[in-house]
């Protein structure tokens, strides 16, 4: 292209001409630019019924439709039967026909902040899905399924519910791992973890098997398809009902029960129950315990394919992001701190440190460690790396931290060593979309310093308890005298729930502002 220069506006045009009737094409009008004008014109007939699936938190400028008629010719072409070569024919028809306006104009930027699902579950665009073709003189031809429908295509499928079926190789894995005294629940426990413990998720998220669960198996490696659905089957042979569950995964989108098409979801677990209970599975992560979800597969609702019809099943977990940290530190004249650092993770955050343990080796993970660290660690040692039902702890000594600066008499500390927070993720004067937490969060912080012989505190930032309303979200912050020579800080920092709408973000994002103030508040310590 001659001459373009910044500034230059490149106008295109583009037509597509598809006989795939029931991918109709939509349109997209937001982008991560902002968008002057963006307009879409769609055109129908009669005949053919689509359902108008409008997304986004932007309303259209203009939104109108206009009725008038169509006159069209189809072409049958010929066929060849038993009697010989049929001619075809040219029919032509007159249908009524509406033809849909939508504009929206001076469209922001979709700006993507933390804890969010995916973009597209939240920019404006419409889709439009053909659910029946009414043709004169022919019954009217349903195309847009139902769960039902859903639920029969995915039980007949040969890379889905065919693959929950036979297998019998894994007999012997049943007659090895569980008794016939154990109870369904004990059975679920126990061969959850032989097929989590035996095999190795590939990463790839899928719904669909890839392999023969044979090779799966003997090769010890799958995607979640082939492991979740492998569960299954294990499960069934051992007389416990288990059920495969469609999901969508969080970077996936939102499922919407009003459309009921498989190319919702990705990713597939499994639901298995005992009694009157049941409980969901996912064995691509052997770090997690039977019954905890990884966080990418808590989104909304999954699908129950089940021979008693589909049904739904909510996908949360009361399992949260937990750390715990306690500590002895003691500051010397120059402002230099030495110590020990003792820390307990649970739930995500037990299994974010087991998965890079595991992966890099216990002597590569200490090397990243001290390499990340800001100060020198004389030693480091780990405690209930392969225990996953215990916390994964984590235990250093460490010497010349530079957390504390010397100035004259006087000494200036930011307590908050770890699990710091110094940067509000909230900067949006506005979200239009809700903040989604993969999982609550719960962060515990207790150090106790001694201070140098003659020193005591000067300034202290003011003790704090904050709270959102019905406690979705709480910070507490406490200088704590403990004689002459020593004082503890106790710092807390909870997100009791997963999902904030819009209307509570400036709330939230006040919230943060004020943890990340007194977070960076420092402790003067004056030579008396």
């Amino acid at each position: 292209m001659p001459n373009v220069q910044v500034g230059s506006i490149i106008e295109y045009t583009y037509e597509i001409t598809s006989d795939f009737l029931f991918n109709y094409q939509g349109w997209q009008f937001q982008y991560d630019i902002p968008v002057v004008w963006s307009e879409y014109r769609a055109k129908f007939i009669e005949y053919y019924h689509y359902n108008r699936d409008f997304q986004g938190y932007l309303a259209p400028t203009i939104n109108e439709t206009t009725r008038g008629s169509q006159s069209f010719t189809v072409h049958t072409s010929a066929e060849i039967t038993m009697n010989g070569r049929q001619s075809g024919s040219i029919d032509t028809y007159t249908a009524q026909s509406s033809e849909e306006r939508l504009v929206l104009q001076d469209i922001p930027a979709f700006i993507e902040e933390p804890n969010l699902t995916t973009v597209r579950d939240y920019i404006s665009m419409v889709n439009y899905e053909l659910e029946y073709i009414d043709w004169p003189g022919k019954p009217i031809k349903r195309v847009r399924g139902n769960w039902e429908s859903v639920n029969k295509e995915m039980k007949d499928n040969t890379y889905f519910g065919g693959r929950t079926k036979g297998n019998l190789f894994l007999n012997s894995v049943v007659d090895e791992t569980i008794s016939e005294s154990d109870s369904d629940q004990e059975k679920i426990e126990k061969l959850f973890i032989a097929i989590s413990q035996h095999m190795n998720w590939d990463g790839s998220n899928s719904k669909y098997a890839r392999y023969n669960l044979k090779q799966a198996y003997d090769e010890g490696k799958g995607s979640s398809a082939d492991i979740n659905l492998m569960l299954v089957s294990i499960l069934n042979k051992a007389d416990v009902k288990a059920e495969p569950v469609l999901i969508s995964t969080r970077n996936h989108g939102m499922v919407k029960e009003f459309k009921a098409v498989t190319s919702q979801f990705n990713y597939v677990i499994c639901k298995a129950s005992f009694g009157d209970k049941y409980v969901l599975l996912d064995a691509t992560e052997k770090y997690l315990g039977p019954g905890v979800l990884p966080e990418r597969c808590l989104n909304g609702k999954g699908l129950v394919i089940s021979d008693n019809g589909p049904s739904w099943v909510e996908l949360s977990s009361n399992v949260k992001r937990q750390a715990k940290v306690s500590c002895l530190i003691s500051i010397n004249d120059n402002g230099e701190l030495n110590g020990n650092i003792n820390s307990a993770y649970d739930g995500y955050s037990a299994l974010k440190l087991r998965k890079s343990y595991f992966t890099k080796g216990e002597e590569s993970f200490k090397e990243d460690l001290m390499d990340y660290a800001e100060w020198n660690i004389d030693s480091l040692a780990f405690k209930n790396a392969s225990n996953i039902s215990e916390s994964f702890e984590q235990s250093l000594t460490f010497s010349n931290a530079k957390n504390a600066e010397a100035m004259g008499s006087l000494i200036y500390l930011n307590p908050v060593l770890m699990n710091q927070i110094n940067e509000n993720p909230y900067k949006l004067e506005e979200r239009v979309y809700p903040v989604s937490y993969p999982s609550m969060i719960s962060k515990d912080y207790y150090v106790t310093f001694e201070i140098p012989e003659g020193y005591v505190i000067d300034e202290k930032p003011e003790d704090t308890n904050m709270m959102m309303p019905n406690r979705s979200a709480q910070f507490v912050y406490r200088i704590i005298p403990m004689g002459t020579d020593k004082f503890a800080v106790l710092c807390q920092f909870k997100i009791n729930k997963t999902m904030f709408v819009q209307e509570e973000y400036p709330y939230l994002k006040a919230f943060y502002a004020q943890v990340v103030d007194k977070m960076n508040e420092q402790i003067v310590l004056k030579k008396s």
